[in-house]
Protein backbone atom coordinates (compact mmCIF):
# COMPACT_ATOMS: atom_id res chain seq x y z
CA UNK A 1 0.00 0.00 0.00
CA UNK A 2 1.35 3.27 -0.69
CA UNK A 3 1.23 6.19 1.57
CA UNK A 4 -0.17 9.43 0.72
CA UNK A 5 3.23 11.08 1.53
CA UNK A 6 6.82 10.33 1.07
CA UNK A 7 10.02 11.42 3.74
CA UNK A 8 12.41 8.83 2.27
CA UNK A 9 14.40 10.80 0.59
CA UNK A 10 14.38 14.30 3.01
CA UNK A 11 14.66 11.85 6.02
CA UNK A 12 17.73 10.03 4.39
CA UNK A 13 19.35 13.42 2.98
CA UNK A 14 19.46 14.77 6.53
CA UNK A 15 20.30 11.73 8.74
CA UNK A 16 23.33 11.21 11.03
CA UNK A 17 24.19 8.22 13.40
CA UNK A 18 23.04 8.63 17.14
CA UNK A 19 22.95 6.57 20.33
CA UNK A 20 19.68 5.42 21.13
CA UNK A 21 19.85 4.70 25.37
CA UNK A 22 16.98 2.87 26.80
CA UNK A 23 16.33 1.42 30.36
CA UNK A 24 16.52 -2.05 30.91
CA UNK A 25 13.81 -3.58 33.69
CA UNK A 26 15.14 -3.62 37.11
CA UNK A 27 15.07 -6.07 39.42
CA UNK A 28 14.66 -6.44 43.24
CA UNK A 29 17.74 -8.04 45.24
CA UNK A 30 17.35 -8.90 48.68
CA UNK A 31 14.01 -6.84 48.77
CA UNK A 32 15.74 -4.01 47.07
CA UNK A 33 15.21 -2.17 43.33
CA UNK A 34 17.89 -2.43 41.70
CA UNK A 35 18.08 -0.51 38.13
CA UNK A 36 18.68 -2.60 35.48
CA UNK A 37 21.40 -1.28 33.13
CA UNK A 38 21.16 0.67 30.32
CA UNK A 39 21.30 -0.68 26.65
CA UNK A 40 22.99 1.69 23.64
CA UNK A 41 21.98 1.02 20.24
CA UNK A 42 23.58 2.83 16.98
CA UNK A 43 20.76 4.43 15.07
CA UNK A 44 20.09 6.53 11.80
CA UNK A 45 17.55 9.79 11.53
CA UNK A 46 17.27 13.44 10.64
CA UNK A 47 18.17 15.29 14.14
CA UNK A 48 16.97 18.87 13.37
CA UNK A 49 16.79 22.27 15.48
CA UNK A 50 13.40 22.72 16.46
CA UNK A 51 10.91 24.85 15.00
CA UNK A 52 10.84 28.45 15.90
CA UNK A 53 6.70 28.01 15.91
CA UNK A 54 7.17 24.53 18.23
CA UNK A 55 9.25 26.80 20.79
CA UNK A 56 6.86 29.30 20.45
CA UNK A 57 3.62 28.02 20.86
CA UNK A 58 5.33 25.46 23.53
CA UNK A 59 5.02 27.94 26.26
CA UNK A 60 8.83 28.04 27.33
CA UNK A 61 8.63 23.93 27.69
CA UNK A 62 11.11 23.81 24.76
CA UNK A 63 14.22 26.05 23.80
CA UNK A 64 16.44 26.62 20.79
CA UNK A 65 18.86 23.72 22.08
CA UNK A 66 16.34 21.08 21.82
CA UNK A 67 15.86 18.95 18.75
CA UNK A 68 12.79 16.86 16.50
CA UNK A 69 14.02 13.40 15.34
CA UNK A 70 12.23 11.99 12.13
CA UNK A 71 12.52 8.50 11.17
CA UNK A 72 11.31 5.76 9.00
CA UNK A 73 11.09 3.69 11.85
CA UNK A 74 9.06 3.28 15.40
CA UNK A 75 11.59 3.44 18.60
CA UNK A 76 9.43 1.12 20.48
CA UNK A 77 8.67 2.20 24.04
CA UNK A 78 10.52 6.08 22.97
CA UNK A 79 8.60 7.31 26.04
CA UNK A 80 9.52 5.20 28.66
CA UNK A 81 12.87 7.13 29.26
CA UNK A 82 14.68 6.31 26.90
CA UNK A 83 17.33 8.97 25.68
CA UNK A 84 19.40 10.39 22.51
CA UNK A 85 23.04 10.94 22.24
CA UNK A 86 24.04 13.36 19.79
CA UNK A 87 27.18 15.42 19.39
CA UNK A 88 28.42 15.13 22.95
CA UNK A 89 24.84 15.94 24.28
CA UNK A 90 21.97 14.09 26.17
CA UNK A 91 18.62 14.21 25.14
CA UNK A 92 15.31 12.79 27.03
CA UNK A 93 12.48 11.51 24.25
CA UNK A 94 9.46 14.17 25.45
CA UNK A 95 7.08 13.36 22.69
CA UNK A 96 6.30 10.90 19.74
CA UNK A 97 3.89 11.44 16.56
CA UNK A 98 3.11 8.37 14.49
CA UNK A 99 2.13 9.49 10.88
CA UNK A 100 2.57 5.87 9.64
CA UNK A 101 -0.95 5.90 8.72
CA UNK A 102 -0.51 8.46 5.99
CA UNK A 103 3.21 8.59 5.60
CA UNK A 104 6.25 7.31 5.90
CA UNK A 105 7.74 8.98 9.21
CA UNK A 106 7.80 8.81 13.05
CA UNK A 107 8.84 12.04 14.82
CA UNK A 108 10.15 12.41 18.04
CA UNK A 109 11.17 15.72 20.08
CA UNK A 110 13.85 15.55 21.71
CA UNK A 111 14.89 17.75 24.86
CA UNK A 112 18.13 18.44 26.09
CA UNK A 113 18.99 17.49 29.69
CA UNK A 114 23.19 17.67 29.50
CA UNK A 115 26.65 18.63 27.60
CA UNK A 116 29.23 15.52 27.83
Amino acid sequence: MSKLYNFTRLIDKYSCVFTLITKNEGTYEGGLYVDGEPATQEMTGAIVPMSSKKIYSSGGTYTAQDKQLFMHAEIPAALLGSQVKYKNCLYNIEEDADYSDFADVWEYVLKRVSVE
